[in-house]
C-alpha cells in the first residue's frame, strides 16, 4: 500500500509546482513509483466516489500525490454550494484507517494576491478574488478541525525555507524536506 501526500489549498498556491518538484525528489531518491493525480470538481459527479478512487489508486504505486482532495471539497463547498457534498469525517476516518497519509497545506501569506495575478494569465473555475479569502478561511476550519482527530502530518506552506545557498530553490528545499521526513531520513 503506497503513501499518499495530499496537497491542498487555494487556486494559485502552487499545488501542482510542489507535486511536480515531490514526483522529480522521489524519482531521484529512486524511493520507488510515483504517480499524481490532479483532482478537479464538476457538479454533476459523486465527489465522494472519484475521491475514493484518486485514493484506491495508492495500491499501485508506492507514493501517491494528490493534487487537491476532501478539503478542497470541504473549503469550496462551504463557500460556492450548501456545504460539501459528502461526509469528510467518514472519509477521513476510511482513508486513515487504510493508507499512511500525509497532507501540505498550500498557505502562504500572499495566496491569495497570487491567486489575482494568475487569473488575469489563465481561466479558474472560480475567479472571484474577495471569495477566495472565505475559501482560504474554510481551508483554516478544516485543518483546525481535523488536524487533532486524525494527528495529521502536515507541512504548512507558510513556513517554507528561503533559498539554501546551494542553488536550490525553496519549493526544491521544501520538497526535499518533505520526502525525508516522509521516508523517514530525517
Amino acid at each position: 500500500m503506497g503513501k499518499i501526500i495530499v496537497i491542498d489549498g487555494i487556486d494559485g498556491t502552487g499545488k501542482t509546482t510542489l507535486a511536480k518538484a515531490l514526483e522529480a525528489e522521489i524519482d531521484l531518491l529512486t524511493l520507488g513509483e510515483v504517480r499524481i493525480v490532479h483532482a478537479t470538481y464538476k457538479p454533476e459527479w459523486n465527489m465522494q466516489e472519484y475521491h475514493q478512487n484518486i485514493v484506491d489508486q495508492a495500491k499501485y504505486v508506492d507514493f501517491l500525490i494528490v493534487d487537491r482532495l476532501c478539503a478542497s471539497e470541504y473549503a469550496y463547498g462551504e463557500v460556492y454550494r450548501d456545504g460539501a457534498s459528502y461526509n469528510i469525517f467518514a472519509f477521513l476516518l476510511k482513508m486513515y484507517m487504510n493508507h499512511e497519509v500525509t497532507w501540505i497545506y498550500a498557505n502562504h501569506g500572499d495566496a491569495v494576491e497570487n491567486f489575482a495575478k494568475l487569473k488575469e494569465t489563465r481561466v479558474e473555475m472560480y475567479p472571484d478574488t474577495q471569495k477566495m479569502f472565505k475559501v482560504q478561511e474554510k481551508y483554516n476550519d478544516f485543518f483546525r478541525l481535523y488536524a487533532v482527530q486524525f494527528g495529521m502530518q502536515i507541512f504548512d506552506m507558510t513556513t517554507w525555507p528561503e533559498f539554501d545557498g546551494q542553488g536550490n530553490s525553496p519549493l526544491e528545499t521544501y520538497a526535499s524536506v518533505i520526502v525525508e521526513k516522509i521516508n523517514g531520513t530525517v
